[in-house]
């Protein structure tokens, strides 16, 4: 049994992990925490993986179920390239966009207004409000998404006119057009 390329159990934990890092890669700023998750489970993942081929070759003939063998490595190499070009987050915010460009639109017509936790796309939209240097810049709206697990310190700026100023306690990633992806680091 551990001399066989590993089966079904192994394959469903690699892709439930494989899918909560593609979920964790789909908001604008990577938390430390989920780096440092997917680093621990991709490890125990590989060496585990590893191991059982070691032993493998040793008692027996790999080449008869190569592919087999050699699946873990190519989806974790698929995964990785996924991770690299951004595509979770990519995909995630275009199919959320038309739905964030509605919110963001409601909010600035009325930013003194309470708005609710709603979802926006498929991001869960917090805590609106303008985004301010010295004073809020017009139509500009700034808002937090929350991850179910770490929280809600990213999430978008939408600001029309004007770049954002990064400060110790906010940093900006431009999405393209009016759009940011912003990490808070303090309350503010």
């Amino acid at each position: 049994m551990i001399t066989e390329p590993p089966g079904r159990p192994f394959l469903v934990i690699a892709s439930a992990v494989t899918l909560l890092v593609f979920f964790w890669a789909s908001y604008p700023f990577w938390h430390l925490e989920s780096l440092l998750l997917t680093i621990f489970a991709g490890w125990v993942l590989w060496v585990y993986w590893l191991f059982r081929l070691g032993l493998a070759a040793l008692n027996v003939s790999i080449a008869a179920r190569l592919w087999r063998w050699l699946l873990p490595g190519f989806l974790a190499v698929a995964a990785l390239l996924v991770l690299v070009t951004d595509a979770p987050f990519r995909v995630r915010f275009a199919v959320s966009k038309p739905s964030l460009e509605a919110y963001v639109k409601t909010v600035a017509e009325n930013p003194e207004r309470a708005h609710p936790c709603q979802w926006a796309g498929s991001y869960y939209a917090c805590r609106p409000r303008p985004y301010s240097e010295e004073g809020p810049a017009r139509n500009s709206v700034w808002f937090q998404v929350q991850d179910p697990l770490f929280g809600d310190d990213g999430g978008f700026l939408w600001m029309p006119s004007g770049e954002p100023v990064e400060t110790m306690e906010e940093r900006f990633r431009h999405l393209g057009g009016p759009w940011y992806g912003t990490v808070f680091t303090s309350s503010g």
